[in-house]
């Protein structure tokens, strides 16, 4: 009777022994694919800032571009502006000239 108690104990600690080492097993398996699921979510999350990055510089130079064909157009405006006016300027000039030319021409 001894003999069966002590080969059941011992077929007892050999299913103990055998259970961790599955359980061993299976919690290193899942600790992997957690590693892996979350190395994919990290990469697609860099991957994410990456593409929001990218808009916001692509929205940036829109909008620089964009603020540089006003400005240029300003500057356009105000240099045809400014050509207006030294023209009428001119105008009125020759036109002065002319009136003095005619009045000392007169006298």
């Amino acid at each position: 009777a001894r003999q069966i108690a002590e080969q059941v104990a011992l077929q007892a600690e050999r299913e103990k022994m055998e259970s961790l080492v599955a359980a061993e097993a299976a919690a290193a398996e899942a600790a992997e694919q957690a590693n892996a699921l979350a190395a994919l979510e990290q990469e697609e999350a860099v991957a994410a800032v990456v593409a929001a990055a990218r808009e916001a510089a692509e929205k940036a130079a829109a909008c620089v571009a964009r603020d540089k064909a006003e400005a240029l157009a300003a500057a356009d405006a105000a240099a045809s502006e400014a050509a207006a006016l030294a023209a009428l300027d001119k105008a009125s000039a020759l036109a002065t000239a002319e009136a003095a030319a005619i009045e000392a021409a007169r006298e």
